[in-house]
């Protein structure tokens, strides 16, 4: 499966909520049991260079841990822009 085929299956099958918030920011609202697939699932995509600079931020919210992949994911040859399509995946 293409890289964006699985980021895009991996993103609707853990998130319930998900979407372009601005133009930088694709955001990603994860129930905590869902957080660890969706680790593991980055890291078979994207492998574990995800981690090298230390990590990523992410939100604590209620019940949600939230995440913006464009900034999680703007140092690979992956295009947000084209996989989600800010008129179709606006939030």
């Amino acid at each position: 499966m293409d890289t964006d085929k699985a980021l895009k299956n991996l993103v609707s099958n853990c998130s319930d909520e998900f979407g372009w918030v601005d133009n930088d920011e694709f955001m990603i609202w994860l129930w905590w049991f869902n957080v660890d697939e969706f680790l593991q699932g980055l890291k078979s995509i994207f492998g574990w260079g995800l981690f090298d600079d230390g990590g990523f931020d992410v939100r604590v919210i209620d019940d949600n841990f939230v995440f913006n992949l464009y900034d999680i994911l703007s140092c690979y040859d992956c295009d947000l822009k084209e996989i989600f399509q800010q008129s179709e995946y606006k939030h």
